[in-house]
């Protein structure tokens, strides 16, 4: 498995990582209400590799799939206005190609998941 922690940014590699997702929604009030405050101000984004019942496939490029699908974007970063890539341009990269990759491989579409709350922000520049 595999973690990586940007400002306000989750990126889990990992099996049955939906739960994580899941479990950030259900906290509770107080925690919530602390999260949600922080969020209006600067945004906050989980982007995890598989539902909570999905296996997240390993061995794609050197790497897990969800981890070269985030790879691949963060070295496209032209593709994207003034070269910059925010974390709805990753979340949607990632939903739209770590499938494609599963499927056409092992015949198997693991669906990423993603929780993004607050405004969108920037996580790379070129």
């Amino acid at each position: 498995p595999t973690g990586v922690v940007f400002v306000n940014t989750t990126l889990l590699d990992t099996c049955n990582s939906g739960s994580f997702a899941e479990a950030i929604v259900t906290r509770g009030m107080l925690e919530k209400t602390a999260i949600n405050k922080l969020t209006r101000a600067v945004g906050r984004a989980t982007i995890v590799a598989s539902s909570k019942d999905q296996v997240a496939l390993e061995g794609f490029e050197g790497h897990g799939v969800f981890t070269y699908s985030v790879l691949k974007a963060l070295n496209g970063l032209e593709r994207y206005r003034n070269n910059r890539l925010t974390i709805n341009d990753l979340a949607t990269y990632v939903e739209e190609t770590l499938p494609e990759i599963t499927m056409k491989k092992w015949g198997y579409e693991q669906i990423p998941q993603k929780n993004l709350q607050g405004m969108d922000f920037p996580i790379g520049v070129k």
